[in-house]
């Protein structure tokens, strides 16, 4: 159990759809430093609080962005 603060960002490593109760829940599998350097853990989250972008780049001048 962990958490992350707004702007971190991860790498992600796998994509699932889930159903659950006739509902299908978008899941990713993150990577990342984001509990300390040379810490590397991975987690499960859902994809509808994230925000993915399609290179590291962008990801990380939005996680600027977000953290001033």
């Amino acid at each position: 159990m962990g958490y992350l603060r707004q702007g971190t960002v991860v790498r992600i490593l796998e994509r699932h759809r889930i159903l659950n109760r006739g509902v299908t829940e978008l899941w990713v599998l993150v990577e990342g430093n984001y509990q300390g350097p040379g810490n590397v853990s991975r987690g499960w989250l859902q994809e509808t609080v994230m925000e993915i972008f399609d290179n590291e780049s962008r990801a990380i001048t939005a996680s600027r962005a977000v953290n001033r």
